[in-house]
């Protein structure tokens, strides 16, 4: 556990977040499907489509 200055719920402060063994931030629930959805959003990109259309 450790500290991590950021935005959460349109709160920017210093926060207390989960770390993993190597330093990595363990992601919120929110942060975690934001990530997925961008990730899905690039592959569509690449593969020619727009994600804002489907």
């Amino acid at each position: 556990m450790g500290t991590w200055h950021g935005l959460i719920e349109d709160d920017n402060a210093f926060w207390l977040r989960f770390y993993d063994s190597t330093g990595n931030i363990v992601l919120l629930p929110e942060e975690a499907q934001q990530q997925r959805a961008e990730r899905l959003a690039a592959r569509l990109r690449e593969l020619g489509e727009d994600p804002d259309s489907i």
